[in-house]
């Protein structure tokens, strides 16, 4: 993250609204609907902690998605006991109108300002192009003291303590539609097929098209249909989420392909996330929305690392894709995996490394783990080995928010380093049977011919 003098500016004002003000003021990330989300429920925490309000504030765009898009303009609409909603009244549009004029011109003067540099740089008047920045374009007001207290400049394992995370994360907070709007999806939900008498499930498998891109956080939604035959049998419907680009499903019993139906709407959306009953899903903003922000239960499934994405709080399960080694010629264990460097596993947004090629989880994993959910109620006690890969995977985050402490002292990364910290104290768990079937050994090594067919057809990108 490139910190530039708009960043300072804002993390001094951050600071001092947090200090001085009654009232907190965040703009959060508004592009992504996971890192929307995300950012809100921080600020909802923050704000139950500190016993104070919020305000959710964001740059409307001027015109089209200039300067930047809104992922979902509803969920500043959203009723909390610990948040104001400028969005109901016409000075508080008002203001996001103008606050959107402001990064407007101020995104127009970047790009000029740079377009100036280049032709300077093209005719030896300037040696390089400072890199480009895109918080020139979006609003960072409040997001510097999400993770960490305001006016620090250093890391403290102490400050980190006394955020007292996994017990703030643990205690829910009531986040809801407007009444007249929720009202209006239930009526849409009954027209779509469910009956408010039964129950639902929302299910999400990332694909390229949204972000036409090709992230290992996809997978394919052809894995997920046992499970969802599972959710049938168990007497529930299945939605499934996403946008127009999704590909279609075949019209199945019980199943609604909710993306391409008449129903879709950035309303029902935040309706469906808020009332399933769980959330199955790969690492996508639909899954943040519901896991994090609604607090919903979450089957976190595909993923590819153990540190920012990870079942948030008990009775929260997961599922991480196998890691298939080039240099070993075979799949990697979880214990090998928890003692492989933890960079490789940092991001959810970056592939682990060159060494590494993902596989995604098997139909009869995603099966087992949503049994395992119908099966046990949220606050069932974790097992042995359930245990002792969250002790572990804490030690390692908290041992590698000590190494990044070495490694950078500016602000920006101090900021990274307490909300990976935060990370360390995520207390949901991966799916027991999972555990079994891969901890000492990937179950794709146990026979010598299924794993000379599955590493091939990983290898060769089959």
């Amino acid at each position: 993250m490139n910190h530039t003098p708009i960043r300072y500016f804002m993390d001094a004002l951050s600071d001092w609204i947090d200090r001085k003000s009654p009232v907190l003021i965040l703009t959060p990330w508004q592009k992504g609907l996971g890192n929307l989300a995300e950012e809100m429920y921080y600020g909802l925490l923050k704000a139950r902690r500190d016993g104070k309000k919020i305000i959710f504030l964001y740059p409307r765009p001027v015109f089209g998605n200039f300067p930047a898009p809104v992922a979902n303009h509803e969920l500043y609409y959203l009723e909390s006991d610990y948040s104001v909603s400028l969005e109901r009244n016409f000075l508080g549009q008002a203001f996001n109108r103008a606050l959107g004029l402001i990064y407007a011109v101020l995104w127009l003067s970047y790009l000029s300002l740079r377009k100036c540099l280049r032709f300077l740089r093209n005719r030896g008047f300037v040696r390089a192009l400072p890199p480009y920045n895109y918080w020139y374009r979006f609003a960072a007001l409040g997001r510097s003291t999400l993770w960490k207290p305001a006016g620090i400049r250093h890391f403290s394992e102490e400050a980190v303590k006394a955020k007292e995370w996994q017990q703030n994360i643990a205690k829910r907070f009531s986040v809801r539609l407007e009444e007249r709007k929720f009202q209006y999806a239930q009526a849409q939900r009954v027209e779509m097929g469910i009956p408010l008498s039964d129950w639902f499930v929302c299910l999400h498998v990332r694909e390229g098209g949204f972000w036409l891109d090709s992230s290992q956080r996809s997978s394919s939604i052809a894995s997920y249909f046992n499970g969802m035959k599972v959710i049938g049998a168990a007497g529930g419907w299945v939605v499934r989420m996403g946008d127009a680009t999704m590909t279609p499903l075949e019209p199945t019993e019980r199943v609604i392909d909710y993306p391409h139906t008449p129903f879709k709407s950035e309303s029902m959306d935040l309706y469906l996330l808020s009332q399933c009953r769980f959330f199955v899903g790969t690492d996508s903003g639909p899954l943040a929305a519901a896991g994090t922000f609604f607090q919903r239960r979450a089957l976190w499934t595909d993923l590819i690392g153990y540190v920012s994405a990870y079942p948030l709080r008990r009775g929260d399960l997961g599922l991480m894709k196998h890691v298939f080694s080039r240099s070993r010629n075979r799949f990697l264990s979880i214990r090998e995996l928890l003692q492989e460097p933890i960079e490789s596993q940092e991001s959810s947004f970056e592939p682990l490394g060159a060494d590494y090629v993902l596989k995604d989880n098997t139909p009869e994993e995603i099966r087992e783990i949503i049994e395992e959910c119908l099966s046990k109620p949220p606050d069932a006690p974790y097992t042995e080995l359930q245990e002792t890969f969250n002790h572990i995977r804490m030690s390692r985050i908290q041992e590698f928010v000590k190494k990044r402490e070495l490694r950078r002292t500016v602000s920006a990364d101090i900021e990274e380093r307490y909300r990976n910290a935060a990370y360390a104290y995520y207390h949901g768990a991966l799916g027991q049977r999972y555990l079994e079937r891969h901890w000492l050994c990937n179950g794709f090594n146990g026979n010598n011919q299924q794993f000379s067919s599955e590493a091939a057809a990983v290898v060769t990108g089959a």
